[in-house]
């Protein structure tokens, strides 16, 4: 999920894990399993209630809030460490 000006802009799994690798640097590969016959094809999340409640709107870019969490965590904190 891609939050930026307001609106949430959905992003294929394969391109978000990509993404996940080069923003901590680890040297890990990407494994794909069978779906279970009930996973949704497509997902949008319904923010509707956080607007409504929390007066929340999204406003970070998926990049952006990769490298913020890295930034905050640390590589190891989010992939382990390598011994």
């Amino acid at each position: 999920v891609d939050m930026r000006g307001g609106e949430i802009e959905c992003a294929e799994v394969h391109s978000t894990d990509k993404k996940v690798i080069e923003a901590t640097g680890a040297d890990s590969g990407i494994v794909y399993e069978p779906l279970p016959t009930d996973d949704p094809q497509v997902r949008r999340p319904d923010i509707t209630r956080a607007r409504e409640i929390l007066d929340w709107e999204p406003s970070t870019a998926l990049e952006d809030g990769l490298a913020k969490t890295v930034e905050l965590s640390g590589v190891d904190g989010l992939v382990g460490r390598a011994d």
